[in-house]
């Protein structure tokens, strides 16, 4: 719902008679309104309001009726958090059923500021809006019940409503920084507790490379072997190892050469002979078609029986099926023997070397985190040689005081602070972020806790095995509360602190007691009132603001 304040301002903030005089006259950006009230200048009143679009900040005299009344109006676009700086608006004036009395200015006058001469007809109550056009449509922002006074000594007579006192900061401030602010309310809070946690790696993925015999490391056939933060895939060779042959073991392998050679000259024979099963088995194929032609054309001319073109057509089918047979078997033992030969080139290879060698697969889509060889190293059978780490996928856990067992939520989602991002929490649960796993069964002797592991996805590898976090998980204590987002508390001498706005530009500061937290919400159990406006973004400069000891200028140019 709009906020609204209104109240005559302080002495600082009233405006002459000489800087309304001025206003009218279109004052330039090196003349700005005084702040002294003096004794005899017109009373003013100020009133701030808020849609869920815009804010507007309004400074004006006293309303007299038949008067002309600058109407200081400033725009600030609650979404984007800038002052308007084109645009028309309009105001719209009411009293009861009469006609309205609209009055469009076509642009600001400076930045974030439009400067209406407003004349109300007659005295009375009247009501005032203000349309602001904006991308998604017309914003209409109505103010607070305007009182217009028959005369001048009317209004002067007036009861004084003092403003609100407080830091000032103005406007022209705010649109720089720029400051954010948002409407305190109540909300339903989860407790959390915050516990210590640590990111590790899954089991399933991350791997250790080991030679299955000894050997010299060699690099794979194209390329080095990789390096720490190499990305790899599965199936891809990283290294390979060169066994060295001597003794047994090299007539072990001669051996194997022998028989090898002799296959593959077993192959090369069957292969010829399956060459020639297959032309001959072509060569009956087409005697076969041929006779069953010519028996076609006897029996259409009854010259020949239904049994014998029955016959034919079996020929013709059989001696299709064995041409086929001849074919694939061909094909087949000339495959094995390309295989064979390529095997036995790359064998070949290695003998001129004077070893074969033994290649060392990634098993894995991931990374290199660790080599631990060099290459022309002499390996034993059990020495690692690189270490991978897929890190799509990690593990979180989290350990929780035995005594605060019986508090966890049965859903057990949790969020995630990471050391450098303080400020966003990250969820480990989810549909597409993570899920919990399991909690421990046994308390650990030494911490008295016990662990809660979640497994989350990491596509951005933000999360790192062996990074620290803290980990909020939920309880099951649920209320509705007072809460603000995380972002309107400001440190102050071990005290939280937060701004509330009491007008355009003054604010207050308030000291706070904190209750539950909740992700980005935090309850507050006392220093907040439900409806006031806080300061979320841009609090720290009003603290600034207010401890220093010189006191700014008004920045206003009208």
């Amino acid at each position: 719902m709009p906020f609204a304040q209104t109240s005559r301002p302080r002495r600082a903030r009233a405006l002459s008679l000489l800087t309304l005089a001025a206003l009218a006259a279109g004052c330039d950006s090196d003349h700005p309104h005084p702040h002294d009230h003096e004794e005899g200048e017109p009373r003013t009143d100020a009133v701030t309001v808020h849609s869920t679009r815009h804010e507007l900040f309004i400074e004006h005299r006293l309303l007299v009726a038949g008067q002309a009344t600058t109407f200081i109006t400033h725009v600030t676009d609650l979404v984007t958090l800038e002052a308007r700086s084109a645009g028309p608006v309009t105001y719209v004036l009411r009293r009861g059923d009469g006609a309205p009395v609209e009055v469009e200015v076509p642009a600001p006058a400076r930045t974030g500021i439009y400067l209406p001469e407003l004349t109300f007809p007659s005295a009375g109550t009247w009501q005032v809006s203000l349309q602001v056009p904006y991308p998604d449509g017309v914003d209409e922002v109505p103010l607070p019940a305007r009182t217009v006074f028959a005369s001048a000594k009317e209004a002067a007579a007036s009861p004084v409503v003092e403003g609100p006192e407080g830091i000032t900061f103005l406007k022209e401030q705010s649109w720089k920084i720029p400051l954010r602010i948002t409407q305190v309310s109540r909300r339903t809070l989860v407790e959390r507790v915050r516990l210590p946690g640590v990111v590790s790696a899954l089991p399933a993925r991350q791997a250790v490379l080991t030679p299955p015999v000894a050997g010299q490391l060699r690099p794979p056939p194209e390329g080095a072997v990789p390096q720490p933060g190499e990305q790899v895939r599965r199936g891809q060779v990283l290294a390979q190892v060169a066994p060295p042959l001597a003794g047994p073991d090299l007539l072990a392998f001669m051996t194997g050469r022998q028989q090898v050679e002799a296959l593959r000259i077993q192959l090369a024979t069957q292969e010829a002979e399956a060459r020639a099963r297959a032309t001959g088995a072509e060569a009956v194929l087409e005697r076969a078609r041929l006779a069953l032609a010519r028996v076609r054309e006897l029996a259409a001319r009854d010259a020949k029986s239904r049994r014998e073109l029955e016959q034919a057509e079996a020929d013709e089918r059989v001696a299709l099926a064995e041409r086929d047979a001849a074919a694939r078997l061909s094909e087949l033992l000339a495959a094995t023997r390309a295989t064979l030969a390529a095997g036995d080139a790359t064998a070949s290879a290695d003998l001129r070397q004077g070893f074969p060698l033994v290649s060392l697969v990634s098993p894995l889509d991931g990374f290199v985190t660790a080599v631990e060889a060099s290459q022309g190293e002499h390996l034993t059978a059990d020495r690692p040689v690189l270490r991978l780490l897929d890190p799509s996928v990690v593990r979180v856990e989290a350990r929780l005081p035995e005594a605060l067992a019986s508090r966890l939520g049965a859903g057990r989602t949790a969020l995630a602070e990471l050391p450098d991002q303080r400020s966003a929490l990250r969820p480990l649960t989810g549909e597409g972020v993570g899920r919990f796993l399991y909690a421990t069964r046994e308390v650990d002797p030494r911490t008295r806790t016990l662990g809660l592991v979640w497994e989350v996805q990491n596509a951005d590898a933000s999360l790192r095995p062996g990074q620290t976090l803290d980990v909020h998980v939920e309880t099951t204590r649920a209320e509705q509360v007072i809460a603000v987002p995380r972002a309107a508390l400001v440190a102050e001498d071990a005290r939280w602190i937060a701004f509330v706005q009491l007008g355009g530009e003054t604010y207050e500061r308030r000291e706070l007691t904190l209750g539950v937290r909740d992700g980005d919400w935090v309850e507050v159990r006392a220093g907040l009132a439900d409806g006031e406006w806080v300061v979320t973004q841009g609090g720290l400069a009003i603290r600034l603001a207010s401890v220093s000891s010189v006191i700014p200028a008004h920045g206003h140019a009208h």
